[in-house]
């Protein structure tokens, strides 16, 4: 039987780590690199060697500026750093000292959220709501921006290749799925959270497949069928508590979730395990406050929880 370790295998200090939902300032890239915003500095660490590096300051903004959100490429090279000013900067991920360029504020507020699609194709979700999408290789503006939220957009995805979708979640309780082949109105607009919607993953392995976790007044997990021509649930399930993070694990195919606060005192400040039909496995527990953010390692194998207690936690899933 599968034994899978019920305390974490490595806890860092993050000092500084923000207590707040709609940020989004942990990434774990395909080059085994993790990513961290830690107020106005985000640094990369490396799993391997234990090695620490400041990589990019953060831009103007409120109270000096602050990390709000972190992007590595799908290649794992560059990575992109929003901030509470609404700059996105771009950095090489393999030389740190190597600063490439910054990309003009897409919408009002902070950058609350990031994410590529191809190698010069970068989506940024704002508190004003809007999402632009940026083709890197130019100066200037956004190459175009989406409909806009009615609240911040604290989540954002693209699809995997081969399917041309992008799908935002908002403090507007929604998600917006768009073909950014022709972005100018959602192709569909999912509207079953009763909170805000921050935790959202494409699956890897089934094309059109998305998952969803909606906040504290909601707390259901809920898959969808993006295919289909309109709204199309596949399954769900209520977890009991605020859903901050989704992400899919390729190692066994399962959905790993992170969890805030709760009505229910033993789902709160946890990452669990599902399989796709929304069965838990496994939850894990050991954070002193809120989980805010969830990675999982290029295999599969760990998932890094970041809460509120200001310390990074490594899980062997």
């Amino acid at each position: 039987r599968r034994h899978i370790p019920s305390s974490p295998t490595l806890i860092l200090d993050g000092p500084g780590l923000r207590d707040n939902f709609y940020l989004n300032v942990v990434d774990w890239a395909a080059t085994n690199i993790v990513a961290v915003g830690l107020e106005g500095v985000c640094y990369l660490y490396h799993p391997r060697t234990g090695l620490v590096q400041p990589v990019a300051q953060a831009a103007g903004g409120d109270e000096g500026g602050y990390v709000t959100s972190v992007g590595f490429r799908r290649d794992g090279v560059r990575l992109a750093v929003g901030s509470s000013g609404g700059k996105v900067e771009l950095v090489d991920a393999q030389e740190t000292t190597a600063h490439i360029s910054s990309l003009g504020g897409g919408g009002e507020g902070r950058a609350s959220s990031l994410s590529w699609g191809g190698p010069h194709e970068l989506a940024a979700g704002f508190a004003g709501g809007a999402v632009a999408i940026f083709d890197v290789r130019r100066r200037g503006g956004a190459a175009c921006t989406l409909p806009a939220h009615r609240g911040e957009v604290c989540g954002l995805r693209f699809a995997p290749d081969g399917v041309a979708q992008l799908a935002s979640g908002s403090n507007d309780h929604t998600v917006r799925v768009c073909d950014v082949r022709s972005p100018r109105a959602a192709r569909l607009e999912l509207t079953a959270h009763s909170a805000a919607v921050k935790a959202l993953d494409f699956c890897p392995w089934r094309r059109h497949c998305l998952a969803t976790g909606g906040g504290t007044t909601d707390g259901s997990i809920r898959i969808w069928d993006t295919g289909a021509a309109a709204e199309r649930e596949l399954q769900s399930v209520a977890t009991g508590s605020q859903v901050s993070g989704v992400r899919w694990s390729v190692a066994r195919r399962e959905l790993v979730t992170s969890h805030g606060f709760s009505s229910m005192n033993s789902t709160s400040n946890s990452v669990r395990l599902w399989r796709p039909n929304l069965l838990p496995v496994a939850q894990l527990t050991g954070h002193r406050g809120r989980v805010l953010h969830l990675a999982v390692s290029p295999d599969g194998g760990t998932a890094l929880s970041a809460g509120s207690d200001e310390t990074l936690r490594f899980w062997k899933i």
